[in-house]
């Protein structure tokens, strides 16, 4: 393997570079003969492997070879941090699938320098060690882990479209084992340091601050550790061609019941390259694995997860947000316990911030502490945490039927439903309570803030908080900004969100603000569509073909069609004939049929699954002529008005560009993320394609439907500068 480089038909020679001093990585000897590589970037706030880094690690590794170390220990100077992978920005940069192998190549020849040294080489992980970082650990000796909640092993490289391309796919499985190695490369997983130590990642766990000293001991022969080895069982089918044949086609199986090879090729690539570990001579399968991230990096796919990692990235550092204008919100506090209110206490817990809950109704309290109870026993079975950060989490929490203890919480978040009076009540009486400083956060899916706050006393303190459900799944929080919110509230408000792990997205007050605003014209126009004569069943099967993740109908029914009708009847009266008109929930509602959670609603669900469409449901829609319309005009009908009305959006200046849309409708409503968004596909398609189509609809299905001049002056592209 020290031969693969030459050994390539890639012809790359990637530059000498005698002095990097702007690269992240120095070289220290100490008195006892151990080389020390730390990392140490000087630009970012982690450690990425990009080209100078890469550059100078090579060169370090010439120079450590010279001094005829005793051996090498690879760690960070940064605390809390190993190496978070490569340079996204730098990958992002790559479209050419050529170019992508080469640089595997190279990432790879350098690897194995510390692969064949010769002498004792340890990793040290103190915080995140993923993809390229990893890929690096596994070259070495040995991997000692501190047990500190900051450490995160793996291989997330099929979550950004790609394939681990310096090694990864060829040294896992022989590290961990090929059953292990599948399920963390094929899924992208990261896992705390104690999963990874069960599952051979690391091969050593230590309290913090320990990790140098006992690698320091282990280079210096005073200290033996073993390397993990894959269990027997994976040894054993290592050996027998015709039993890992079946494994790998099991896999495949399984991969194709979660994801399409052609919206989604990076684990395909991946899965074939680990089998090629097992098929292939080595310098072969490592020469396939550069290949195979080189395709992986030309893909579409590729660049639109790279997109969504950066635009989220961005997302949560936006112009405008002054992060010295804002307070940290050190004690919060929530009023509503139900779905949505439970949901964010148990997120908050998760982080460990003290969280105040109140609810008029004991039985809401009751449910929402266990169930935030039992989604902590769960990771305690699985253990991905232990019985005390279990308890340290609950401890988190309190509970109350008053608003006694909410005098000193920074931070107050409203989920009580969804109904005007009942809101502003709770913020008349927050009002009196909470201190003069406090936000007042409205988590309204529907409603303005401007009606809201039309009573409250200090309206310049009530900003939007809206969470998506299930909030312990869903990543995105529009954060809703007043008219006469305050800079230093909505900075408060959007430094929560991204303290509790969210995806922060600022939106102007408006109906639905921006996320439902736009669903509502999706969700409308299949509705009108079904009560045409449309087959729900087959207007589902377009759209989870489009890469949806379930279709509307089937989306109504999991949120509860009178949670829908709220939202449409809001909206309703705020867009009016823009919607299309709908009376098929109403009568469903007055029928009792609410969607899954009564069993009944567009589909019947027996134990909760589905089964077939609810006639009581085509009846309410009058019984009209069965249509099937092909599945393009289904696409058409549905997603065509829902990028007018985010052309309209932008025009307003509800969001600041069309990147915030797309983000937005990825992240809260899973807008394929292969696609980029609905702004960008339409980008695609061509917006002159886009408005032609659109009056041809409106020329069918009404004059709602016509390109307005919103759309028209957005003839050259969304995303035109």
């Amino acid at each position: 393997m020290s031969e693969l480089l030459p050994q390539t038909s890639l012809d790359f020679q990637p530059p000498r570079s005698v002095d990097l001093p702007s690269a992240g990585v120095r070289f220290d000897v100490d008195d006892q003969g151990v080389g020390w590589v730390l990392f140490d970037h000087p630009t970012k706030p982690v450690n990425v492997l990009d080209t100078p880094t890469m550059e100078k690690l090579r060169n370090v590794l010439d120079e450590a070879m010279r001094k005829d170390v005793r051996g090498l220990v690879f760690a960070s100077d940064k605390p809390g941090m190993f190496l978070a992978g490569a340079d996204v920005d730098e990958i992002a940069a790559v479209t050419d699938a050529r170019l992508g192998a080469e640089k595997a190549a190279f990432g790879q020849a350098v690897f194995e320098r510390i692969a064949g040294f010769g002498k004792p080489t340890v990793t040290v992980i103190t915080g995140p060690c993923l993809g390229g970082g990893y890929e690096l650990a596994l070259a070495t000796s040995l991997r000692i882990a501190e047990n500190t909640p900051k450490v995160r092993v793996g291989l997330p490289e099929v979550q950004l479209g790609l394939v681990p391309g310096f090694g990864g796919t060829q040294r896992l499985p022989r590290r961990a084992g090929m059953m292990t190695a599948l399920d963390v490369i094929l899924a992208g997983k990261s896992l705390p340091a104690r999963p990874a130590f069960k599952k051979g990642l690391v091969d050593v766990l230590v309290p913090e601050s320990l990790g140098r000293s006992l690698a320091r001991e282990y280079v210096m022969g005073q200290r033996a550790f073993e390397a993990h080895r894959p269990p027997r069982v994976d040894r054993f089918i290592s050996a027998l061609p015709l039993v890992r044949g079946r494994v790998f086609r099991a896999a495949e199986s399984k991969l194709g019941v979660k994801v399409r090879r052609d919206h989604y090729p990076a684990p395909y690539l991946a899965l074939e390259s680990i089998a090629n570990g097992y098929s292939l001579d080595e310098t072969a399968a490592y020469r396939q694995e550069a290949l195979l991230l080189g395709e992986a990096l030309a893909t579409e796919t590729c660049r639109s997860l790279i997109w969504l990692f950066q635009a989220s990235q961005r997302a949560k550092e936006p112009p405008g947000i002054d992060a010295m204008l804002g307070k940290k919100v050190e004690r919060l506090g929530v009023v509503g316990a139900g779905i949505m209110g439970g949901g964010i206490a148990w997120l908050a817990a998760e982080k460990q911030l003290p969280t105040r809950v109140k609810d008029i109704a004991p039985a809401a309290l009751e449910t929402a502490l266990r169930t935030a109870a039992e989604l902590w026993q769960s990771s305690v079975a699985k253990r991905r945490m232990t019985w005390r950060e279990r308890e340290a989490r609950v401890e988190s929490l309190s509970f109350g039927l008053d608003l006694s203890g909410f005098g000193v919480t920074d931070l107050v978040i409203e989920a009580v439903v969804e109904d005007l009076g009942v809101k502003r009540r709770v913020i008349a009486e927050l009002e009196d309570v909470v201190s003069p400083n406090a936000v007042i956060a409205t988590n309204t899916s529907s409603l303005r803030l401007a009606d809201l706050a039309a009573n409250a006393r200090h309206p310049e303190r009530i900003v939007g908080l809206h969470f998506f459900n299930p909030v312990h799944r869903m990543p995105l929080v529009e954060v809703v900004i007043g008219l006469q919110s305050t800079p230093e509230a909505v900075t408060t408000a959007f430094r929560l969100a991204r303290d509790l792990g969210k995806t922060p997205v600022l939106v102007r007050d408006g109906p639905g603000f921006l996320v439902n605003r736009l669903l509502a014209f999706y969700l409308g126009e299949a509705i009108n569509a079904f009560e045409q004569g449309a087959d729900p069943v087959v207007v589902d099967a377009a759209m989870v073909e489009f890469g949806m993740p379930m279709g509307p109908f089937e989306l109504l029914d999991q949120v509860g069609l009178d949670v829908a009708n709220k939202v449409t009847h809001v909206l309703g009266e705020a867009f009016g004939d823009r919607l299309p008109r709908q009376v098929s929930i109403g009568r469903l509602i007055e029928g009792g049929a609410l969607g899954k959670k009564s069993g009944r609603g567009f589909y019947v669900y027996r134990e909760g699954k589905k089964e077939a469409v609810n006639e009581e449901a085509r009846v309410a829609a009058g019984n009209p002529s069965p249509h099937t319309p092909p599945a393009q005009e289904i696409l058409d009908r549905l997603l065509l008005p829902m990028i007018h009305e985010g052309a309209r959006a932008l025009e307003e200046g509800l969001v600041r560009h069309a990147e915030d849309i797309d983000l937005a409708m990825v992240l809260g409503t899973g807008f394929p993320p292969f696609r980029r968004g609905p702004l960008y596909y339409a980008d695609r398609r061509g917006i002159p394609t886009v408005i032609a189509r659109l009056e041809d609809l409106a020329a069918i299905h009404g004059v709602r439907l016509a390109p307005s001049e919103a759309l028209r002056c957005r003839s050259a592209g969304f995303y035109a500068r």
